[in-house]
């Protein structure tokens, strides 16, 4: 699949999923749950009405830039654990774990935040660019074993051509995701906790899809056969 579309990929995303949802939703709360009170707090401090700095439109930027933050890691986590749709042997999640290029990883993860908040903060549109010629970074950091640098040329390349797609199955989705949460919070006036579960829901359902997609797009685009095998959990 040299070529895939936007259909392929979040298919094959959404069925890798299903079959290992109780592994892969649990590891992205534990990856992004530290994000979620970082954003309440982040948008406490900067709420004119409630007192915080008088920096909103600076808030919303960083905001959005921590829910790129931590992407990287789950992304390569992701590729470790759901190696068999790949044709590869699954290792236990505990090794897993300790095979991850954590500083590699981190180190992307801030670059990546960086270009995209900056990029929001130009009109929105350089953020979203940013974001979809990343996106594969983290993967191919994984199971090509790149430095960061490397990493994010190598997906910018092999994005640049396919840069709608990667806009639409990956940048788009995480932004309404967000807005939509966000704009739920300040509409109703969602008491803090019922905010917290919609934020963990989000994560659930859509920011973990997401970033399968992301792992998808890396081996379709380095021609890796993708072989969803479907395991009863």
């Amino acid at each position: 699949m040299t070529s895939p579309g936007a259909r392929d990929v979040v298919g094959a995303a959404l069925a890798i999923y299903r079959s290992h949802f109780v592994t892969l939703a649990g590891m992205s709360l534990v990856v992004f749950a530290v994000l979620v009170t970082v954003d309440a707090l982040v948008r406490l401090a900067v709420s004119p009405d409630g007192g915080g700095l008088p920096l909103p439109t600076a808030g919303v930027w960083l905001i959005t830039g921590l829910w790129v933050f931590g992407s990287a890691l789950f992304a390569g986590l992701c590729d470790t654990v759901v190696a068999t749709a790949f044709g590869h042997p699954e290792p236990p999640l505990s090794v897993a774990w300790r095979r991850l290029p954590y500083a590699r990883l981190l180190l992307l993860d801030v670059i990546i935040t960086t270009l995209v908040t900056v990029g929001m903060a130009l009109l929105v549109v350089p953020g979203v660019v940013a974001f979809a010629l990343t996106c594969i970074a983290a993967p191919l950091l994984v199971f090509e074993h790149l430095d960061v640098r490397t990493a994010l040329g190598r997906s910018a390349r092999l994005m640049r051509p396919r840069l709608g797609l990667g806009v639409v199955v990956v940048a788009l989705p995480v932004l309404v995701e967000h807005e939509v949460v966000h704009a739920l919070d300040e509409l109703t006036g969602l008491p803090g906790i019922v905010a917290f579960g919609l934020r963990l829901a989000g994560i659930v359902l859509v920011i973990a899809p997401v970033t399968l997609c992301e792992v998808v797009l890396a081996h379709a685009l380095t021609d890796r056969p993708i072989e969803v095998v479907v395991v009863p959990k």
